[in-house]
């Protein structure tokens, strides 16, 4: 059952039949249960350990029976004439007698009634002789502790690291850690930033459900080694003046004993404290044992942190998230409330206008009217931005020319252009048809014009270009205008941000260097990102930048 696990079962069990088949005494059914019977003593890999499985309602007792000695008080007498027979150490011999043991669980009722008891008291007697023999013979390394306990730290990380889920990873850690230093308990407790509080945080063993209780700063054990960075190790906690006794009141436990370490972090930053109590040992925690509940809260304390940062900017997020989302809700109400008195403004002054036609206020009318439209621009940019913005942006997909798209921005910007002696070339000799939303694409395009408008000074020239490639095609927007440095390139298409200072804008809306509300680029890139696609830039300060972005080619045959 130990050591090799010979499967002889089967060999035994085959014997047995044959032997009552030629006996001639009992029927086949009789013979294949006890066949059965037999097999079912084989120990079978489990998840948590070898373990006998019972398949007939009789194999119950011949299992109890097989195991009975778990349950006796003569247990470890024979269990050690078994390990002489064998030839094996008595570590390994009683580790894996240990592992056994504890898996084990006796199936009729009359084992649990008669056995249970003594078989626990043999699993905490064979915990305790385990942790004597350790304490007593195994050499102590480098680091202070035995060679099974650096075994445990170099696999602890990996167990932190095996989930996000981390109260549940330091629980199972604490758990092991239990196991390790066979002690009925162990907790950790976190400091509060915002109180400096000290909270229950992680709790394993005891009585009751303390996760979440607070206690205030400096209280108790656990507080001193906080304030003082240093560990504690008592095996008389009841005379020590800084035990703090209402928790034990309050849970119904008993301290006895306690090994308390605090918890670092970059060196010497405290972020909590690491609790172990009462060892099943009769003679209390060691030096060793300290030292490795020291070295067990570094690794504890790495996580606990990271754990503390990654919430901290989960929280953040959601709260940048929730901003950005009623920044652009704020938006899309201002340029919806801002429209009525606007186009209310604009019809007025129009008809002033044709009333003053050959006044000497024509020239003040028109400069109102020239006002107006440029609020309604404005206006319109927002009123894009909050569209574009939404998370759930609905496409209209469909496949069209952008021959079409590129003769409509021609109109739209032919007396801008001709006004500031810019020269447009349109570089898309094939001019194939893509798959996207048109009315969006047009809107981002005319972002790209404009932007490269207002940044090239009279008498540049501006290139709106298409190239097939790859069954895509790329659309590029180059101009020979100022650039744009390189530390600003990844912050461009933040909204309301200019690549100048608002202070070197002109007032006009397409003059050389003239200002906007830095809306343009981020909504380009709102409705290339919900496209599945982004717009990238090139750029040189002094000789011209270069934007493009690339679209599902389309076959319109």
């Amino acid at each position: 059952f130990i050591e090799r696990r010979v499967s002889n079962e089967g060999i035994g069990a085959e014997r047995a039949k044959k032997q009552m088949y030629e006996c001639g005494e009992y029927t086949q059914k009789e013979c294949d249960l006890v066949h059965q019977m037999i097999l079912d003593t084989a120990l079978v890999e489990t998840p948590v350990g070898p373990k006998q499985i019972a398949t007939t309602p009789l194999s119950n007792y011949l299992l109890d029976a097989d195991l009975a000695n778990f349950g006796r008080r003569d247990f470890f007498e024979r269990a050690e004439a078994q390990r002489k027979e064998i030839s094996q150490s008595e570590d390994i011999f009683y580790q894996k007698t240990l592992e056994l043991v504890q898996v084990h669980s006796f199936f009729t009722t009359a084992a649990k009634v008669l056995r249970n008891p003594q078989k626990n008291k043999n699993i905490a007697k064979l915990q305790r002789k385990l942790v004597a023999m350790r304490h007593a013979g195994e050499q102590l390394n480098y680091y202070g502790v035995s060679l099974d306990r650096l075994g445990f730290l170099t696999q602890l990380p990996v167990l932190i690291n095996s989930s996000l889920v981390t109260r549940e990873i330091i629980g199972r850690s604490l758990h092991l850690l239990n196991e390790r230093l066979v002690c009925e308990a162990s907790t950790i407790f976190l400091i509060v930033p915002e109180t400096n509080e000290i909270e229950f945080w992680a709790l394993k063993g005891g009585t009751a459900e303390l996760s979440g209780q607070r206690l205030p700063g400096g209280t108790g054990i656990a507080g001193w080694v906080i304030n003082n960075k240093q560990s504690v190790l008592t095996n008389d906690v009841a005379n020590d003046p800084r035990f703090f006794k209402k928790v034990d009141a309050d849970a119904g436990f008993i301290t006895n004993a306690m090994i308390c370490v605090p918890l670092l972090v970059r060196g010497d930053q405290v972020i909590g404290a690491l609790q172990l109590l009462n060892p099943e040992n009769e003679s209390g925690f060691v030096h060793e044992d300290m030292l490795f509940a020291e070295h067990v809260g570094r690794h504890l304390a790495l996580s606990l942190e990271n754990a503390q940062l990654i919430e901290k900017l989960k929280k953040q997020h959601r709260e940048l998230a929730l901003l950005d989302k009623r920044r652009t809700e704020l938006s899309g109400l201002i340029a919806h409330e801002f429209r009525t008195p606007i186009n209310v403004i604009q019809s007025a002054a129009e008809l002033i206008a044709m009333q003053h036609e050959n006044s000497k206020d024509r020239s003040l009318v028109r400069l109102m009217i020239n006002g107006v439209a440029r609020l309604v621009q404005l206006i319109d940019q927002v009123r894009d931005l909050s569209v574009s913005s939404k998370s759930d942006l609905e496409l209209q997909v469909e496949t069209f020319l952008l021959q079409d798209v590129f003769a409509t921005l021609v109109d739209c910007f032919e007396t801008i252009i001709t006004n500031r002696k810019l020269q447009l070339v349109i570089d898309a000799p094939e001019c194939p048809a893509v798959r996207a939303d048109p009315a969006l694409i047009l809107v981002a395009i005319k972002n790209l014009l404009a932007n490269a408008i207002r940044y090239t000074p009279d008498n540049g020239t501006i290139i709106l270009k298409a190239l097939p490639r790859a069954g895509m095609v790329e659309i590029s927007v180059i101009d020979t205008g100022i650039g744009i440095a390189e530390d600003q390139v990844d912050v461009i298409f933040q909204k309301f941000y200019e690549v100048q200072s608002i202070y070197e804008h002109s007032s006009g809306t397409f003059e050389f260097k003239s200002g906007g509300l830095g809306l343009g680029l981020p909504t380009v890139q709102s409705i290339l990102k919900a496209h599945g696609t982004s717009v990238q830039v090139d750029s040189t300060v002094g000789k011209g930048s270069r934007f493009y972005f690339s679209l599902p080619q389309a076959d319109l045959s």
